[in-house]
């Protein structure tokens, strides 16, 4: 697969060459600021902002693994696209019952935020990024204007990693495939009056499921790290998950203060999981009970959900006040294998409000939402120049997993019935600026959960009904001082029970140095380090995809670092990268060696280098 990628790269070479000669020797017509995009996002708030491409050489090299451009804020199994979660809770306003599959949500990209061009002439953007350990990622992005108010668009986008435990047979024996494809257009009427948005996405994730490494008679399992060496409790497991999604939105203004709109959206998820060795896997530790209807060392599940939404509403501008009403109806359908499980329609309706001040920097946002089973959730945010404040209350039902995980996993006859779970958070973010080169961002986040589903021990769903207080407190800071940048977060986090487990220090810190050589080549060099003190972190399912508590063995508690270097000649980028610099092969001290856990049984990646390359074009 890497082959094919370095030539698909090669086959563009030439143009890119020949196109870099025209911008040397003529006046370039085209470029990044003849070509902006919308998100849907503003069009439905009645915000006409268009955006440039991003050409930022400032931490351009973060674009191209999901921890970087999550900010270390999740917890994967060690190989960049691996099965994750977010270490720090965050609410969500999406009601209803959803699929509860969401292991691999960080590496699709959402459609709902997807980026609708306006070109004057067609624009492609090639990415490649060339990693160690058998990480690789390419991506292309074409679009064009078929006339000056109709574009269509393509974004294709494919990476892989390569195992790093139970004796690979190479680069080739790969721990995850994945794909992302979407197709997307935007229409405006010549009366600008109407205006359609519409895409589809398929998404694809193939992952090996090795489920961490098995210690061998006297290991201690936290300091397993002989990589290739290590033995693995599965050997022949599987999962693949698959979505296709389209979506479409579409408005008509009837005055200037009047506006109807529709949106439109399907979603067919399915995960499918195969183990051909379970037997060895229950005696390693999996499966607490083997459903009757697998084969004697063969498990096969197939689960899926689909759902049909359709939003109506009304919305516009009338004396600084911008205001939304909608009605959505929801169709879903969830099957285990060929049965039916789940038919059911939801209802809601909701409203969003919004004042802005004559400072168009401050602004009052009011929102919520009601339907099915009471689902519920309101929303209230100030945000000034000063910084910014939010209060949540969301009241969710169990999502399909949770609440048929018996029915799916275990041949039972019975639902679990959970309670909905409610959470109320919220979020203080002040700015304050220290001169010009000097920002700090303190911020304090509160969050009351009740009803909490949860996966135990025993890789059971179980619900908290008691009180969980969830504090962070901590700071975001930016400094600049000459040629050198600083930037760092830094927070203390705690939970009042063991059910909702986080480190009790996150630490994230990054220092790089920006100059020109020869006068046409920018630089930036650094060193990024995150650091998170150990705790006892969710351990990983392979069959069911989710995360459970544990109380065996901590992870972290290590200063992973990385140096960065990342280069721009007029409109080319490119970063070269060496990964856990930290991770040597000479005991210098206790944590300059071996490395580090990143999920209970699961090693993150090993020292390794790689580069990157973006390369736009404009005609």
């Amino acid at each position: 697969m890497r082959l094919y990628k370095v030539f698909l790269l090669l086959l563009f070479v030439p143009n890119l060459l020949f196109a870099q000669i025209l911008d040397d020797s003529t006046k370039a017509i085209y470029g990044p600021k003849s070509i902006s995009f919308f998100l849907e996002e503003d069009v439905v708030n009645n915000l006409n902002i268009k955006y440039q491409i991003d050409t930022l050489l400032d931490n351009f090299h973060k674009n191209y693994t999901i921890q970087r451009k999550n900010n270390y804020l999740i917890q994967d199994l060690g190989n960049n696209g691996t099965s994750a979660k977010a270490i720090f809770l965050e609410s969500k306003s999406i009601l209803g019952i959803q699929f509860g599959v969401n292991a691999f949500d960080f590496n699709k990209n959402d459609i709902k935020i997807n980026k609708y061009y306006d070109t004057k002439s067609p624009f492609s953007d090639l990415h490649y990024f060339q990693g160690g350990r058998g990480q690789d990622f390419a991506r292309f992005v074409h679009s064009q204007n078929i006339t000056k108010k109709f574009n269509i668009g393509v974004d294709l986008q494919n990476f892989a990693s390569s195992k790093i435990l139970g004796s690979p047979s190479g680069r080739d024996d790969r721990i995850l495939k994945n794909w992302n494809i979407s197709t997307h257009s935007n229409f405006t009427s010549k009366n600008n009056k109407y205006l359609l948005l519409a895409a589809y996405q398929y998404f694809s994730h193939f992952q090996t499921e090795q489920g961490g490494i098995l210690p061998t008679s006297g290991d201690e399992i936290d300091k397993t790290f002989s990589y290739k060496l290590e033995r693995v409790n599965m050997t022949r497991s599987n999962n693949t998950f698959k979505n296709h999604a389209l979506h479409s939105y579409q408005q008509y203004k009837i005055s200037s203060g009047f506006q109807i709109y529709h949106v439109f959206d399907v979603h067919l998820n399915g995960l499918k999981f195969i183990d051909l060795e379970a037997q060895t896997s229950k005696v390693n530790g999996f499966y607490k009970q083997i459903s009757p209807k697998s084969l004697p060392n063969t498990i096969k599940d197939s689960i899926g959900l689909y759902n049909f939404d359709n939003k109506f509403g009304i919305k516009g501008k009338l004396k600084g006040y911008n205001y939304r009403i909608h009605l959505k109806h929801r169709y879903i359908n969830g099957f285990k294998a060929d049965s039916s499980i789940l038919s059911r329609n939801e209802v809601y309706g909701g409203f969003w409000t919004a004042y802005y001040f004559k400072d168009s920097t401050n602004k009052l946002i009011a929102e919520g939402e009601i339907g099915t089973n009471a689902d519920f959730y309101l929303k209230g945010l100030l945000s000034t120049k000063y910084g910014f404040a939010e209060l949540s209350n969301t009241f969710k039902s169990p999502n399909f997993v949770q609440n048929y995980y018996n029915l799916i996993y275990l041949n039972e006859t019975k639902s679990s019935n959970f309670k909905q779970s409610n959470l109320v958070e919220l979020k203080f973010y002040p700015y304050l600026a220290l001169k010009s080169q000097i920002k700090l961002k303190p911020f304090l986040q509160i969050s009351n959960l009740s009803n909490h589903i949860y996966f135990d021990t025993l890789m059971r769903p179980s619900q908290f009904e008691k009180q969980i207080q969830l504090i962070r407190i901590g700071m975001n800071s930016s400094t600049k001082i000459k040629k050198w940048a600083f930037e760092n977060t830094f927070s203390i986090n705690s939970s009042s029970q063991n059910i909702v487990r986080v480190p009790l220090f996150f630490l994230d810190l990054s220092v790089s140095y920006n100059f020109k050589f020869a006068s046409k080549l920018d630089i930036q060099m650094g060193l990024h380090s995150n650091f998170q003190t150990k705790f006892y972190a969710d351990a990983y399912d392979p069959q069911s995809t989710q995360f459970h508590l544990q109380n065996k063995m901590k992870t972290q508690g290590y200063p992973n670092v990385d140096y960065f270097v990342n280069m721009k000649l007029s409109r080319v980028r490119l970063f070269f990268q060496a990964t856990n610099i930290t991770n040597v092969p000479v005991n210098l001290t206790q944590w300059l060696t071996n490395g580090y856990f990143t999920t209970p049984s699961y090693t993150a990646l090993p020292l390794a280098v790689g580069f990157g390359v973006n390369w736009p074009m404009f005609d």
